[in-house]
């Protein structure tokens, strides 16, 4: 009204401005070190992509398709996995993710347990998508593991839940999340 202004003007800043903001807070001691490095690795983690924090092909664990319920607690009482996935002919030809609590009604009956009708869909993922996206499919499917596929939807590896939280909250050099 009357050419006056009411609204204030909404400001916006670059993802260096905040980053500058933050490390000049931390050197002034505004805020700690541990929080200035904590906001710094959400920034990181939004450039990546799953690619570059998925537990490659060859150190993946997986169950082939006619695997019997004795050996999938077997393998994961020597590995210490809750979740595997589950593959027909190889690696590459993957077609669900065991999960151990689904297991659970099977263990005072394990000759009934059949792989094909407890695993769970898996979740493809291409390598190239950023981990917002990844953590959002995640979270849409239910799923704490997905399958990463490279351009010839091959292998490439996978990402779990725990991957996505170590990359945003473990300290550098910190093994203790992995």
């Amino acid at each position: 009204i009357f050419g006056i202004k009411t609204e204030k003007e909404k400001k916006s800043y670059t993802e260096e401005e905040i980053k500058t903001f933050f490390d000049m807070s931390s050197e002034s001691g505004i805020i700690e070190e541990d929080e200035n490095r904590f906001m710094n690795q959400i920034f990181k983690f939004s450039d990546l992509e799953a690619q570059d924090i998925m537990v490659p092909r060859t150190r993946i664990r997986a169950v082939p398709y006619d695997a019997g319920y004795r050996d999938i607690i077997e393998l994961s009482q020597r590995l210490g996995f809750t979740r595997f996935p589950v593959y027909r002919k190889s690696i590459d030809d993957i077609v669900g993710i065991i999960y151990l609590k689904d297991m659970i009604k099977y263990k005072s009956c394990p000759q009934d347990f059949k792989l094909s009708e407890v695993m769970r869909p898996p979740l493809f993922i291409l390598g190239t998508k950023t981990m917002s996206s990844v953590q959002q499919s995640m979270f849409e499917s239910h799923q704490s593991i997905a399958i990463i596929v490279d351009e010839y939807s091959g292998t490439d590896g996978i990402v779990t839940e725990k991957d996505i939280s170590r990359e945003i909250f473990a300290m550098p050099g910190d093994d203790s999340l992995r």
